[in-house]
């Protein structure tokens, strides 16, 4: 009950996801960002659950700061690249893709990864 808490926050936004809010898990992500601006855990949720939303422009400061505390992060590298694409950002998109990819290595079929190349094939298109 506390408004300063932000694990109190995380936790209503983790129940919200759950409930399917996203809107409202939003906001209580947004909420605890705001008590707690460096917390790469939280931009990195505010992030995804902007692509989700399809928000991709807005995600990808979040992401990025993320991605950039933590380069070796498959899924994070993964979820920039998606966001710079849905952003129509190819250039960027590109960029993040490739790097998504050689993170990935010789790792099977990763379904992030297939989608990823499907999105650069396109972005690559004039």
């Amino acid at each position: 009950e506390d408004p300063l808490n932000v694990d109190a926050w995380t936790i209503l936004a983790d129940t919200h996801l759950e409930l399917g809010q996203s809107a409202d898990a939003l906001a209580s992500f947004e909420q605890a960002l705001h008590l707690q601006p460096d917390n790469l855990r939280l931009h990195y949720a505010v992030g995804t659950l902007l692509i989700n939303l399809g928000e991709s422009r807005r995600a990808i400061a979040h992401v990025r700061q993320f991605v950039d505390a933590n380069p070796e992060y498959l899924a994070a590298t993964a979820a920039l690249a998606l966001a710079y694409a849905e952003a129509d950002q190819c250039t960027e998109a590109i960029r993040w893709i490739d790097r998504a990819m050689a993170l990935a290595g010789d790792t099977g079929q990763d379904p992030r990864i297939d989608d990823l190349r499907h999105r650069r094939e396109r972005c690559a298109v004039p």
